[in-house]
């Protein structure tokens, strides 16, 4: 049996980790490692549980694209619902993973079960606020169903689905990097990659983007010519399309190999070994951010948030 090791690679989730708080970071990656077992140590074991869980928005997001691929695989496999029975599907699973959170199932299983931030560190989640939650969803999915993106999917033969929310590798520099494309098709001579957003634009899109263009280009082969990426931001039901250039691929990688370089320079070994000390992980001076932070248990050793934090 192969042996279970934590093995460095880059994503651009670990890049915006990296970059918004290094101890952040080091939980993330390096600290909960060999937390999900019973005889592990008890901060492996927080960080293990601390690490699984999710924020509001974050769950919703994750709601959506869990959602969104069960509806494409109806799609792809001619078996689609209406939309009112995949929202019908969409409340039984609010409500459950929401029983989930508050029943503190997560303290036996936090893989398997949603632990709300909200809960956790008793921040309040009003009556108006799970409505607008689950409103939101509902529109989100209701924009995907009757969007004209939808309707062209609806339109591909089997063979022309190129992947749907897909976890994979290529390598960059010598170091793998994970992407997880929504969608891909490949029709007409065409390589479209669409990604789903609940959010709203932001600048790191771009990059993101830029990361499934390169993923195309080595990985399926894809021409730069025949690519186009489109993002739908489901909420305001908005699309945008862009055909990617030479020009940024070079820029990706580059900025890849670049995140990679600060990664591994704080490490205490070479990558292939992987070995991080807490130490070269310090906190975001940055302590407001702190407040909304999933470790910040961990790091200041309660749950309750008292102003001082901010100061330290």
């Amino acid at each position: 049996m192969a042996e279970f090791r934590n093995n460095f690679s880059w994503s651009f989730t670990r890049h915006k980790i990296f970059q918004e708080c290094r101890r952040l970071y080091h939980y993330t990656y390096y600290g909960y490692w060999g937390g999900w077992s019973d005889d592990a140590p008890d901060r492996a074991r927080l960080a293990y549980r601390l690490k699984k869980m999710m924020n509001l928005p974050m769950w919703l997001g994750d709601l959506a694209h869990r959602m969104a691929e069960r509806i494409l695989g109806d799609l792809r496999n001619r078996e689609l619902n209406s939309l009112e029975n995949y929202q019908k599907q969409t409340r039984n699973l609010l409500n459950r993973e929401w029983a989930q959170s508050i029943e503190k199932k997560w303290q036996w299983k936090p893989k398997y079960n949603v632990n709300l931030f909200e809960h956790y560190y008793g921040v309040e989640i009003s009556a108006e606020q799970r409505v607008e939650a689950r409103d939101k969803i509902y529109r989100c999915l209701s924009h995907l169903m009757e969007s004209e993106i939808f309707a062209r999917l609806g339109r591909l033969r089997p063979e022309e689905w190129r992947s749907v929310e897909k976890l994979d590798q290529f390598v960059v520099g010598e170091q793998p990097v994970y992407v997880k494309v929504d969608c891909a098709t490949a029709c007409n001579g065409a390589m479209t990659i669409y990604d789903w957003k609940t959010g709203q634009e932001t600048e790191e899109t771009g990059i993101q983007l830029g990361c499934y263009a390169l993923y195309a280009f080595q990985v399926w082969r894809a021409p730069l010519e025949s690519q186009r990426l489109v993002c739908f931001y489901l909420d305001p039901n908005i699309v945008q399309e862009h055909a990617p250039t030479a020009d940024e691929l070079i820029e990706t990688k580059d900025f890849i190999l670049t995140s990679m370089e600060e990664m591994i320079a704080a490490l205490d070994s070479t990558a292939d070994e992987n070995v991080a000390r807490e130490g070269n992980f310090p906190m975001t001076a940055h302590r407001g951010r702190c407040h909304r932070c999933f470790f910040r248990e961990l790091c200041f050793g309660t749950r309750e948030w008292k102003a001082e934090f901010e100061r330290e």
